[in-house]
């Protein structure tokens, strides 16, 4: 009896120092976070969602920005400049043909589509950003993060 309560305390202690918490506030004040969906004008460009965070003030050099995690999954942070910081999420359509029939036994050959693998659950509107702070790995969450206007760029250069 001894071994299985000794058991179950080891596991307990050794979950929950695996799981990673999260803060529910940055550690630093945050000016503008918003995200802006884009599409591409030719044929097979693609499209994406561009996540910009601006910080009020410069971040320290003992701080730095890792990763976005979101519904579409996680990237990597670009630093625009001194306080924003941007996190881009690319999608090429795929070119694959697709058999659409009546008889599902003629579809075979069609690829599954892929799933997220997202660490955290998180809503449309909702991202966690994975941080270091004096070499340690840390999160926030941010909630209703407000969408811009699509961006839809032209199919041809206009004309002058």
């Amino acid at each position: 009896m001894k071994i299985l309560l000794y058991s179950l305390v080891l596991f307990s202690v050794m979950s929950c120092s695996s799981q990673k918490e999260v803060e529910s506030k940055s550690p630093f004040p945050i000016e503008e976070v918003y995200f802006q969906k884009w599409i591409g004008g030719q044929k097979l460009t693609g499209g994406g969602t561009n996540y910009h965070l601006k910080f009020k003030n410069t971040l320290p050099s003992s701080f730095s920005l890792t990763k976005l995690y979101c519904v579409e999954g996680d990237a990597n942070f670009e630093k625009y400049d001194e306080k924003l910081y941007i996190a881009r999420f690319t999608f090429k359509p795929n070119n694959d043909d697709i058999i659409l029939e009546d008889n599902p036994d003629k579809e075979y050959g069609n690829k599954t589509p892929e799933e997220s693998k997202n660490k955290f659950d998180l809503k449309p509107n909702e991202v966690i950003i994975e941080y270091q702070e004096n070499n340690e790995t840390k999160f926030f969450k941010i909630e209703n993060i407000k969408e811009h206007e699509l961006i839809a760029y032209p199919v041809s250069k206009p004309r002058n």
